[in-house]
């Protein structure tokens, strides 16, 4: 006779295939270290939303994008990829740019060493993202902007702002401050929404909330038709532990190991159990076997 238990497997598996979900993103990872960095000027509101002591959400809705590895929480932003056809380095080859967004990395008030930088969006949106992280000097040569104290208004080129900024370099405070620049590109035609993706990320609009200036958001003339271009993503900033593990994946991984360690100490009694079955079954057909 079969015993009843021999049932659950069958049983269950519906309801775990019921917890799977189906994938439907794309991400883009960026490891990076923390390391002190001589600081630098940037444009505004990048410059703004470093030196501010106002609350986030302040500086958020100033147009301050900022990121801080202590939330540990998806945000949504927005971003209207460059033309299709457009290579790759020719993406916003200057700064700024209408297909690219700038974000401060708050990393100074931080305790670790080391971070990663995650970018996940719907699959349906065939867009190539370009993800950098930069000190405060390599983000302020891509706006090719003279150092702090010059006076001057001319533009120079990168070579030269770095050549111009060596002498200085020493006087200069450090920080452990990055800036994220993101890009993005077209590359083919979208997939009409569904409503499963529109459930995994948020609306347009609400993507949008957080492009509040000129400065990392687009200003097209057709203000519906750059709308409906925009390709919203999440982005999430946090530490890494022991400079590799995402503190993230810590409550899954210790669950992982509670799992494990409950199924090892259950194994044995299953076995014993199956065995025992095994032997009941042998037992009976050899008793058949002599019956006949």
């Amino acid at each position: 006779m079969r015993p009843p238990c021999s049932f659950l497997p069958a049983a269950l598996l519906p309801l775990l295939l019921l917890l799977l979900e189906p994938v439907r993103a794309n991400t883009e990872i960026v490891n990076f270290a923390a390391s002190l960095r001589p600081s630098s000027s940037l444009p505004s509101p990048l410059q703004l939303a470093r030196e501010s002591t106002e609350p986030a959400e302040t500086r958020e809705s100033k147009g301050m994008a900022v990121l801080h590895p202590a939330a540990r929480t998806l945000t949504p932003w927005a971003l209207r990829p460059a033309p299709l056809g457009t290579a790759p380095a020719d993406v916003c080859a200057s700064s700024p740019c209408a297909h690219e967004l700038w974000l401060v990395l708050d990393l100074d008030s931080a305790e670790y060493e080391k971070y990663t930088l995650r970018l996940s969006y719907a699959a349906s949106t065939p867009t190539d993202f370009f993800v950098d992280v930069l000190d405060p000097r390599e983000a302020a040569a891509l706006f090719a902007r003279p150092p702090s104290g010059s006076g001057s208004g001319e533009t120079l080129t990168e070579s030269e702002w770095k050549s111009e900024s060596e002498s200085g370099r020493q006087s200069q405070p450090q920080t452990r401050t990055k800036y994220a620049r993101i890009r993005a590109l077209d590359t083919g035609v979208r997939t009409p929404p569904s409503a499963y993706s529109a459930f995994l990320f948020p609306s347009r609009n609400s993507a949008s909330a957080h492009n509040t200036t000129s400065f990392h958001s687009p200003s097209p003339h057709n203000a519906t038709a750059a709308k409906e271009a925009d390709v919203p993503f999440l982005l999430a900033l946090e530490p890494l532990y022991l400079g590799v593990l995402p503190a993230t994946a810590l409550p899954f991984l210790l669950l992982a190991a509670g799992v494990l360690a409950l199924a090892g100490a259950a194994l044995p009694h299953v076995l014993a159990y199956l065995e025992e079955i095994v032997g009941e079954a042998r037992g009976e057909k050899e008793k058949d076997f002599k019956t006949e």
